[in-house]
This record gives C-alpha cells, structure tokens and sequence, in this order.
C-alpha cells in the first residue's frame, strides 16, 4: 500500500504581516528534517497528529523569505525557533533574536515552488503469525473447552489528540476517563469470545459423524448414534405395552438401520427416542369386538369390559320403578369375537358405551321458548314436522311446554335394548263433558249444571318397552277406587234474530226502532244505524264469520268487528259486555255482546255497520 504525500507551497502578496523570519535555506533543511522525522515515525509505527500550517513568500532584495503562519484565531502567534540559519539571519540584520520581526510591505511577484511528492512508500506489512487457533480437541456437548486460546493484548498507546501524546488513551482535551483501559479490554474479550463460541458451535453441530437411520417400512424416522441403544427403546416400549395390555403386542411395520453420515444437529436423543417410536410405530394386539347384526360396531380392550358395557346399556332401561322384568334382550344379533387392531382404535368403555347408546349421530337439542311451535322450531332448523316428532318420539300431539328439552336430530342407537315386564299403576280416569241443549238460552252462552270430577283405579299391565319407549302395552287387571262424576253443561240455540225488510244478506243484530239512519245527519256523514235497545240486551253475530278485534275503539265505545265469507265486514258499537274474543268463530245469531251506552252516546242503543271493501255501506241494503 503506497501513500503520496505532496508539499506545495503558495505565494500570498501582503506587506506589514507580523510572523518569524526565516531564510529560504533554514526553512527547506527543516522541511527536510521534518519529512524524514515523520517517515522514520510512520515505519516504527507512531502516528503524531501535527499542526498544520500554510508558508508564504516574500522576496526582498535577491533572497527569498518565507513566512511560516500556524492556523490559530489571531495572525500573530509567539514561539520559540531554534534553527540557527534564522537566528544568524536576524543577527545580520540588526535586529534582536526575537519572536517577534516586522517585515516591510512590499509588492512581490507571484512564485509558485514545484510540487514535492513522495511517491511508492509502502507500509509494513503487519503479521499475526504468532496469533494462532490450536487444532481443537474433541468437544463434549452441553460443555465444551478451548485449550490453549489467548486473546491478543489491545493497546491503545501513542495516540493524541489536540497535539497532545499520552503513552495510553486521550480523549480531546487530553483527559483520560479512570477505568477506560480495562473496559475497553474486557468488553471486546467478551464479544470475540462470544463469536468464536457461536462458531465453533456451529462448526461443531455441522459436523458430519458416523450415524444410523431408523427406518419405518423404507421411510427414515429417527437418527442415531447408538443401534444397540435404539434396538433396546424399542424391545422396552414392546414390553411395556404388553404388560398394560396382558397380551401380545407387535409392530406391524418393518424396522431397519442404514448406515449414513449425519450432521450432530440431526441426530436424536436417546432420552427421547421412546415418546417419537410410540408416535410413529404402529403396535397391534388381539382385542375384543361387539359385532352387531354381523359388522363390528365398537372394539374394547378384552372381552371382560365388553361384558361390562352390555350390562350397563341394559341397566339404563331396566331401572322404571315398579316395574318387574320377565325379559331384557337386545332386538339386534350381538356377539363378541377377538379383532387384531391397532391399540390407538381400541376405544375406551366410556366412549364405546356411549356410541352403542346413542348412535354415530351427535346429538342436537333445542329448548322450547314462548310463542313456539313444532313447525316454526322445524323451520328454523330446516328440518320437517315429522323428522322432529321422529325425534322425539315422546311427543304426544303439538302440545310444546316452554323449558321443554327437543332433540333435533333423530338418534338411532346401534343396539336397541327391549325390555318385557309387568306393573301396577294408579290411574287418573278423565270425566267425560255431556252437553244438554236449552232452547230458552242464547245460541253461544252455556251453563254448567253439574261440575265433573275425575276418577281412580288401579291397573296391571304388560308392557313391552324399547329403549325406555313403550312400544306395546295390555292390560291384566283393573279395579275401580274412585268412579267419574261426568260434568253437564247447557248451551243455549235460541238465535238473536230479527226479521224486517231489507237486502236479505245478514240478518239484524237485536231487534229495535232505527233511531238514526244511514247517510247524512247534523252536517256530516252517519256511517251506520243506530238501533234503539236497553242496557243488557243480548246482541247475535249477523253472519257467520271470524272474530277479528274486540275492545275500545274510542268514540265507538266497546265494539266488535266480524269479518264475513261473503267479503263483508259488520261492526257492533257501544257495547256494555263483549262475550267473544279475537279470533272466535261464530254462527249466524251467536251472541257476541250486550247492548250499552259507552263511548260518545247519549243512551242504550248499538251502533250497527256494514263494510264492503273498505268502504261503508248502508245496512238497509244487506239486512233481511
């Protein structure tokens, strides 16, 4: 490497500058001496930072003067020379040798020096040869050692700054932090050692070494160092299988060691070889299978549980109180046989139990709420009508209370348990309603003449039950403990009818003087009749209909609207009573309510309309 350093000088034009004088002689031989300083300095390896400085020139007479000028903030600066050539100068001249000279202004003509170069100077070439890694022992992993490893000793000497030298480390100013050097020094012996740890380790681990590859049926799944070490996992993980299971236990693929070279990162544990050969082998056993109607439905661990899980599917039917067994069987054709299976499909007997109890399906339940029915719970959950009561074959009619638990799913057990036995139960027997006609009764009002009560008895049956259902049932014995007291009601066919001249369509409500017609009265319009009658007076349907509203209607006082087959519509004002309800079905001269004064009216009489459309019409058109 070869470093150039050029000297060139520059001719200023100035006069009356205060600086040293020096003779052009003295001023080359010091630059002379100062150059071969500096290069002796750089081949021994010291490195003064140096001020630098500029020369001017200034001829006077024959002889050249150069004026060396330090960079400070003042153009005067006061020093000592000790070169003899300027000290002899100032002494022929006259003046005293002082640091200070006052050179006469003087208009020079510019002189530029040729440029002084020292060209091919090449550093020397720094060795570590010393610095060497030793070959490095086998390595024991977690520990390892480096034997014989020295950091090399960082100096920090000859360095100043500000043109300061100190024999250890300056910071500008030339103050020394305490501590600094031994700092230094251990902070980089810490991260060298740290990488050259990382690396060796790394070395270390991508080393290649003499291995073998446990195979499965041709596919590797393990590296080893040690065979023997390998063949005794897997001998151990056979034996204890067998003594858990208290039988033979195999492998089923085949098992083969490769010889191969193998990075240390990849080989595995032994510590861990057993948890991956228990994952990746497949051990197999002579287990027992339940096979129902000839297909293995479950498979358990020995023929002793499979026992035990047909004898509590029976017990979960064979508990109803009162009830005394003469058969429990299984409807389907079960059978116990010795199955060779892998042990991860033997299953436990809670999960084999509840497969055989509730089928493959899983099962979905729904919790009735207000306002639900079977065809809006099977809408929502896209299902029909019939696959719910399939479902829930306990369901009797549409009835749904709210909490009550549904299955959604129709579960289909893969043993259905059929239980046969007698019991003795005590039995509500419902009393039965007799009705008896009173023509001098209203049509639509009744009377109950004689309040029914239930009656007792006692009754043995024979039953036959699948799954808890019963499916049949016959009864052996009854006896009477308490008769039925049949309830009897009297309903009234007498029908609120009054015939008069009219259209013929409706019949009339009550029957009464028409205090106000239809149309016009008192400067608006009168929407209906006004049908003069007493307080309580029975009021009949004017059609047959369905009740669609009942209740206040402001002005209209109580009031009743019927909607008709034929399209019409008939509204029943200032009532005093309302017998129907929203909804009811009524016949021609049923009652509906009684007559009365509320709302805006100025005595008893019904308020009688007809609407056809939407629109009003008038009543007298209609009414027969």
């Amino acid at each position: 490497m070869s470093f150039f350093i050029k000297f060139q000088g520059f001719v200023q034009k100035g006069a009356g500058m205060a600086s040293n004088k020096e003779s052009s002689c003295g001023l080359f031989d010091r630059a002379r001496l100062g150059i071969s300083s500096a290069l002796e300095n750089f081949r021994s390896g010291k490195f003064p930072v140096t001020r630098l400085f500029t020369s001017s020139f200034k001829r006077t007479g024959k002889k050249t003067r150069i004026l060396k000028q330090k960079y400070s903030h003042s153009r005067t600066r006061n020093y000592r020379r000790n070169d003899s050539g300027a000290s002899q100068l100032l002494a022929q001249k006259g003046s005293p040798a002082s640091n200070k000279a006052a050179i006469p202004g003087k208009s020079l003509p510019k002189l530029t020096l040729p440029k002084f170069t020292l060209s091919k100077f090449t550093l020397p070439k720094l060795s570590f040869s010393k610095l060497s890694l030793p070959a490095i022992p086998k390595i024991s992993i977690p520990k390892f050692t480096l034997n014989r490893f020295s950091l090399p000793s960082l100096s920090f000497n000859r360095y100043s700054a500000s043109g300061a030298t100190s024999k250890g480390f300056s910071l500008p100013g030339g103050s020394v932090p305490p501590g600094v050097h031994r700092f230094l020094n251990v902070k980089t012996a810490v991260i060298v050692l740290l990488i050259v740890c990382l690396f060796s380790t790394f070395i270390y681990g991508n080393t290649k070494v003499a291995a073998f590859a446990l195979e499965k049926d041709g596919k590797q799944i393990a590296v080893v160092t040690d065979k023997e070490a390998a063949e005794i996992a897997i001998v151990e993980l056979k034996a204890e299988k067998t003594d858990a299971w208290k039988r033979r236990v195999d492998v089923t693929q085949k098992i083969a060691f490769k010889k191969i070279q193998a990075k240390r990162f990849d080989i595995d544990k032994v510590s861990g070889l057993k948890p991956l050969l228990n994952r990746e082998l497949t051990f197999v056993a002579v287990a027992t299978g339940i096979k129902v109607n000839g297909e293995v439905a479950v498979v358990v661990k020995d023929e002793q549980e499979a026992l035990d899980i047909l004898e509590q599917l029976k017990g979960f039917y064979n508990s109803k109180e009162g009830f005394k067994v003469e058969n429990i069987a299984f409807r389907e054709n079960v059978e116990l046989v010795d199955v060779p299976v892998a042990l991860k499909e033997v299953l436990p007997a809670e999960d084999a139990l509840r497969l055989l109890k509730d089928g493959r399906e899983k099962k979905v339940t729904h919790v009735v709420e207000s306002g639900e029915s079977l065809w809006v719970i099977a809408r929502n959950y896209d299902m029909h009508v019939e696959d719910l009561q399939k479902a829930n074959p306990s369901l009797k009619g549409e009835k749904l209370d709210i909490g009550q638990e549904l299955n959604l799913v129709a579960v289909e057990p893969l043993i259905n348990v059929q239980v046969t036995g007698e019991i003795t139960l005590e039995e509500a027997v419902p009393y039965k309603v007799v009705v008896k006609t009173n023509k001098s009764m209203w049509r639509g009002t009744e009377k109950v003449k004689a309040s029914g009560e239930n009656g007792l008895r006692k009754v043995t049956y024979r039953m036959v039950m699948s799954n808890g259902e019963v499916v049949d049932k016959e009864v052996l014995n009854e006896q009477v403990l308490k008769p039925v007291k049949d309830k009897v009601v009297e309903r009234g066919t007498r029908i609120v009818v009054a015939s008069r001249g009219g259209g013929g369509k409706i019949g009339w409500p009550i029957s009464g003087k028409i205090t106000s017609s239809y149309g016009r009265r008192w400067g608006r319009m009168h929407t209906g009749l006004d049908i003069d009658g007493y307080k309580g007076q029975p009021i009949g349907a004017a059609a047959d209909g369905k009740v669609t509203s009942t209740g206040w209607e402001g002005a209209y006082g109580n009031m009743v609207t019927i909607k008709h087959d034929n399209g019409l519509v008939t509204r029943y004002a200032h009532l005093s009573k309302i017998s129907v309800s929203s909804g009811d079905k009524v016949e021609r001269g049923d009652l509906i309510g009684y007559v009365g004064s509320t709302g805006r009216s100025t005595g008893s009489h019904l308020h009688f309309e007809v609407l056809s459309g939407g629109k009003f019409q008038n009543p007298m058109n209609y009414l027969k």
